[in-house]
């Protein structure tokens, strides 16, 4: 697709500062996007390196929207089933996200674009031994909701 451009203003406002003409080309050329992994569901494990923030602050992974949660827990299902003591998704780059990266714990989070509230988490007993897998509604990050 070409774009045409009016630099109409901006040439007059050279020609009267007396500013020299400079010739330039554009050099980038998009790659082609790899094809997103099936991360709408399940979510993935990738290098949170990868994460990026869009201008509006929302997290983007290849260039699409996502969120982030943690998939192992370490909580019973008590604990996630309540909204004060459960883990959180972002849809943002939070302090809680800078404080994580800060901690180097910020490799314990899953990509995903689930967009239903429900994660795939490991689940703890009282005794902290895991005892399984299981979809469980998480609570959105407040702080994320407040950027």
């Amino acid at each position: 697709m070409k774009i045409n451009v009016n630099l109409g203003a901006l040439q007059n406002l050279q020609r009267e500062m007396g500013a020299p003409t400079v010739e330039w080309t554009i050099k980038w050329v998009p790659k082609a996007l790899a094809p997103l992994p099936p991360i709408e569901v399940e979510g993935i494990e990738v290098s949170l390196d990868d994460v990026k923030v869009s201008l509006e602050g929302y997290l983007e992974y290849q260039h699409e929207r996502v969120l982030l949660y943690i998939k192992d827990t370490r909580q019973t299902i008590e604990q996630l089933q309540d909204s004060k003591k459960a883990k959180k998704f972002h849809i943002a780059d939070c302090r809680t996200l800078e404080r994580m990266r800060k901690e180097k714990r910020f490799d314990r989070y899953i990509v995903t674009q689930r967009r239903d509230g429900k994660f795939q988490v490991d689940v703890y007993n009282e005794f902290k031994s895991p005892i399984g897998e299981r979809e469980m509604e998480l609570p959105i990050c407040i702080i994320c909701l407040c950027l």
